[in-house]
């Protein structure tokens, strides 16, 4: 009979070891306690936390984002560091426009997590809609850093970029990115191809515009844009007929489109007929008498009219109006660098409550005022300033009882421009959008334009 083998018990792990050493078992129960408590804690300090964002984000559910902000606030109360209740107050107030609270809310989020998604472009908006342009640009840069296809970081620094004017090439840039994340968006389209025009980059703008123009047929800035790439990169009579045809079909959607009118008139000076660009030009002219560019296309098609007095005229009109912009451009890079230059501040100051566009003209002459409060030539220039203003608030109120609403909004432009903060200015432009409505003149939408310009 073979020998019975023996039975040798498995290995004890030092684990099991430990466990049966009876000095180990109050040490495995004292951590099982300490877990216990641990548990204990998190669940005291943050499950109401927890409770209170998953409320608010049912009530938000329900269409009551009152109290579901109410929930929120209660839970950064009882934990100030957690990041989502605040995250979710931060979208809350910025639904709501109220930019301060959202920034405040974002700006906690930053903090406490950094690396939470389309946290930095969130936050930009916020600041920009506050005014605070600089640190909005640089916090929508730093979402384009985190996420180099954040659109609406993208879309923000490229407005932003627009309206300031610097660094085109950057711009260009993060629009063909946002056509290419999203190549169906008519508004990135039309940006996209505005700019390949100013930067003369016709082959790369002509399929842009028509894909625009398939999402949009009834789009009348892209039949503008269409025509002027045709205008500026063909030649042909074929060419020219259908540049005519487009700007004529964006004029018949949008009578007020100037720049279109001016695109035309050059049309039908190649084509010859200098009678008619003449009647374009003259209408722009009317709509736009702070602006001067267009008074040198004048003096051509009178030239070519046979006009020679009327040429002369306009050419040396445009001649005046361009040294007095270069003066202007130069005295504002003087001050700027000296601005404790009392004569310079004044001459400004003047040259610009004399010029068809006063834009900032109280600001210098303020400034010459208060560098010298009993100089009697900053005095008067302020005097004057004010006097012109009247005039032109006068004027405005006379034209819009004889429902010439053009006039009135040319006079009321002026006289915004002088005294832009007055109280005066603001009712004033209030009565004539009333009762002017869809007639609402040219003068009054260009306002924003003029100024970002200059």
């Amino acid at each position: 009979m073979p020998p019975v083998p023996t039975l040798t018990p498995p290995p004890i792990s030092p684990f099991r070891r430990l466990l049966q050493q009876p000095r180990s078992l109050t040490l495995v129960f004292g951590v099982a306690i300490m877990a216990w408590v641990a548990v204990w804690v998190w669940q005291a300090r943050y499950a109401p936390v927890a409770r209170h964002i998953e409320a608010g984000q049912k009530y938000f559910e329900q269409g009551r984002p009152a109290e579901a902000a109410n929930e929120w606030l209660q839970a950064v109360q009882l934990d100030p560091h957690n990041a989502t209740a605040w995250e979710l107050l931060g979208d809350y107030y910025s639904g709501a426009k109220n930019w301060p609270a959202a920034r405040e809310a974002y700006e906690r989020v930053a903090r406490l997590q950094p690396d939470t998604p389309q946290l930095f472009s969130r936050l930009a908006v916020s600041i920009g809609q506050m005014g605070d342009v600089q640190t909005a640009q640089r916090h929508a840069t730093e979402a384009i850093k985190r996420d180099p296809n954040d659109v609406d970081a993208l879309y923000i620094v490229v407005t932003l970029l627009g309206q300031s004017g610097l660094d085109e090439a950057l711009r260009l840039e993060y629009l063909r990115r946002l056509v290419k994340l999203e190549p169906d968006n008519s508004e990135y389209l039309g940006l996209t191809t505005d700019a390949l025009i100013l930067g003369k980059q016709f082959r790369e703008a002509k399929p842009l515009v028509e894909r625009l123009l398939k999402l949009n047929p009834n789009f009348a800035p892209a039949y503008a844009m269409r025509g002027s790439i045709i205008l500026n990169s063909e030649r042909s009579p074929s060419a020219l007929a259908q540049a005519e045809a487009d700007f004529r079909k964006a004029l018949q959607w949008e009578p007020h489109n100037l720049q279109s009118r001016r695109y035309l008139a050059k049309v039908l000076l190649r084509r010859k007929l200098p009678t008619q660009a003449i009647q374009q030009l003259e209408i722009v002219q009317r709509a736009q008498p702070r602006d001067f560019v267009h008074l040198h296309e004048l003096a051509i098609a009178y030239q070519h009219a046979g006009d020679i007095a009327k040429a002369t005229f306009y050419r040396r009109r445009f001649a005046q109006m361009e040294q007095v912009a270069y003066k202007i451009k130069t005295l504002k890079v003087h001050v700027k660098s000296n601005p404790k230059d009392f004569e310079s501040m004044l001459q400004l100051g003047t040259l610009l409550s004399k010029s068809h566009n006063p834009k900032d003209a109280e600001k210098y002459l303020q400034k010459a005022l208060a560098l010298r409060p009993t100089e009697a030539r900053a005095k008067k220039a302020n005097r004057e300033l004010e006097r012109r203003y009247q005039n032109e608030l006068l004027s405005a109120m006379r034209a819009l009882q004889r429902r010439d609403y053009e006039s009135a909004g040319q006079h009321i432009s002026v006289a915004f421009l002088l005294h832009p903060r007055d109280e005066r200015t603001r009712h004033a432009l209030q009565q004539i959008a009333a009762a002017s409505g869809d007639q609402l003149p040219q003068a009054i939408k260009d306002l924003g334009r003029t100024g970002r310009n200059e």
